[in-house]
């Protein structure tokens, strides 16, 4: 689900709490929609602002906000707002987008991608752990979509992914309880879902 109103966000984010899930990632989706000169995406960090205050226990992530759309201090500030405000519970999402999406929105893209991101990185890290008079220590997770990503990911954070992109909800007892599968094998691997 894409472009859904912070009011129903928020709304599923207490059910999803209800069920038992622990994370919810909302794309972080800006600009018109291919061939259209209508503006759509409702924005990511907004939308989770509504559903902290509507969840006690859910953790929730912009994954993944692509840098060349934003600016690095305002970014850092909002994910800073939104660890305060959730109470430690939010974790940003980066990657770099690609080429054409900067096209489409007139947006330059970066001579050295790899460069650019490790870079990104490094501060949003210094911001997130000493760089913040308030709401620091939110989680950064990097997101890659091919070999040179990859490098980055390497250089530079933890991996946004299909493989932290899971979900489990928690089974209701039965009266032959069946062992539960393990997640794979991920560093703080997290139960989740991706609206």
């Amino acid at each position: 689900m894409r472009d859904v109103p912070a009011s129903e966000l928020a709304r599923l984010g207490r059910e999803m709490e209800g069920l038992g899930y622990r994370d919810l990632f909302v794309p972080d989706v800006r600009g018109a929609a291919q061939d259209s000169p209508v503006l759509s995406g409702r924005d990511a960090f907004t939308s989770l602002g509504a559903v902290f205050e509507a969840t006690t226990t859910l953790r929730a992530t912009v994954g993944v906000a692509a840098i060349i759309f934003h600016r690095l201090s305002a970014l850092a500030l909002t994910a800073s707002t939104l660890n305060e405000q959730s109470g430690g519970r939010f974790t940003l999402g980066v990657g770099i987008s690609h080429a054409e999406a900067a096209r489409q929105a007139g947006v330059e893209f970066p001579t050295s991608p790899l460069a650019t991101m490790t870079s990104w990185v490094a501060e949003l890290r210094q911001r997130s752990s000493s760089g913040m008079a308030f709401g620091g220590g939110w989680p950064l997770l990097v997101g890659s979509a091919g070999a040179q990503d990859d490098r980055a990911r390497g250089r530079a954070g933890r991996w946004c992914g299909p493989e932290l992109a899971h979900h489990r909800a928690p089974r209701k007892p039965s009266t032959k309880p069946k062992p539960q599968p393990k997640p794979a094998a991920a560093p703080d691997a997290l139960s989740s879902t991706y609206v």
